[in-house]
């Protein structure tokens, strides 16, 4: 994962997903490897703390993921597997 992420100059904070598990609430979603998280049901991320923090939040149900990928901004809806919050 060295080349440079497109990023839109508005982007400047976030979160790189480094791999997706075959699978998951993330996968199924569509989110992949080198997506970079900016918002998690409206809260910016600018770390995986903070994206951890909101899933740990959210436990049950669906968060709103808004990502960069390619410089387009996306958002997907993302169902949360299980009590730890682990959709991603």
């Amino acid at each position: 994962m060295t080349e440079q992420i497109n990023l839109p100059e508005s982007v400047t904070a976030g979160t790189i997903i480094v791999e997706v598990q075959a699978n998951s609430s993330a996968a199924r979603a569509g989110l992949e490897a080198r997506d970079v998280i900016v918002k998690i049901n409206d809260q910016a991320v600018s770390s995986f703390i903070d994206l951890r923090s909101e899933l740990i939040r959210d436990t049950d149900g669906t968060v709103t993921i808004e990502y960069v990928r390619d410089g387009k901004t996306e958002t997907v809806d993302v169902e949360i597997q299980n009590s730890n919050g682990d959709a991603l």
